[in-house]
Formats: C-alpha cells, sequence, structure tokens
C-alpha cells in the first residue's frame, strides 16, 4: 500500500497543467507553442522556484488575468487582457510591495480613467484624468 501512494505522489507531483512560458513564441501578433496558437496558461519561475509570471493565452492572444512577481515572491504587477487587448485595471508594485502605478483601460483598449504614481512610501507622485 505504501508502495502505490509513493508512486501515485511521485506521479501528481511530477505532472503540470501548465506550460512554461520560455515555450511560448511570439510572432505575427500571436503566441505558438509547438507551431500552433496557444491557449491555456504558462508559467515562469526563477531558479530558486519561485514564480515570476502567469500568463494566459487564447487562440494565441493575450487573455485574462497576467501575474508577474519579484524573486522575493511579492507582485510586480496584475494586468488584464481581453484577445489581445488590454483592459480594466492595471497595477504596477514597487518591490517592497505598495503600489507603483494604477493604469485603466476601456473595454476598447483605450487609455481611460484616473492613472496614479505612488512612491515607494506610498505618497501620490502624479494623477492625471483621462476621461
Amino acid at each position: 500500500m505504501k508502495k502505490i501512494i509513493i508512486i501515485l505522489s511521485i506521479t501528481l507531483l511530477g505532472c503540470k497543467n501548465y506550460i512554461d512560458c520560455s515555450e511560448i513564441q511570439y510572432r505575427d501578433g500571436f503566441s505558438y507553442y509547438k507551431g500552433s496558437l496557444f491557449t491555456g496558461e504558462c508559467q515562469q519561475y526563477y531558479p530558486h522556484d519561485q514564480i515570476s509570471s502567469q500568463q494566459f493565452y487564447l487562440n494565441g492572444k493575450d487573455n485574462g488575468q497576467w501575474s508577474f512577481y519579484f524573486p522575493n515572491g511579492n507582485l510586480k504587477t496584475v494586468a488584464n487582457f481581453n484577445l489581445g487587448t488590454r483592459i480594466g485595471t492595471w497595477r504596477f508594485y514597487h518591490e517592497n510591495g505598495n503600489l507603483w502605478k494604477v493604469n485603466n483601460y476601456s473595454e476598447k483598449g483605450e487609455k481611460t480613467g484616473i492613472w496614479k504614481t505612488f512612491s515607494e512610501d506610498g505618497k501620490i507622485l502624479d494623477s492625471i484624468n483621462l476621461k
């Protein structure tokens, strides 16, 4: 029974349901994996096994929420796409975890709303209203 559990554990740990982002190739406005338009998730890791990015694609286009991380594990960027178009609120962070920038995009990918920039200690440095 112990052998079965160990084999099952090794098998499950060895399976990954994502592709390494370094294996995705971008050309002519589309992302490909092994020659085909890519649909799915890719992740990339720093050498010490800390995640550096998580990205999603649909039919070769950037799609859904993308996240990037600093080597210390803190969030670096959270971005949203709809079939290759930037949408929604994008957030960028300082390495200490404090917010750095907030950018907004319409459903059509146009810059919109209030864009803000913050110092490392959280003070607003700049605020632009693009409405």
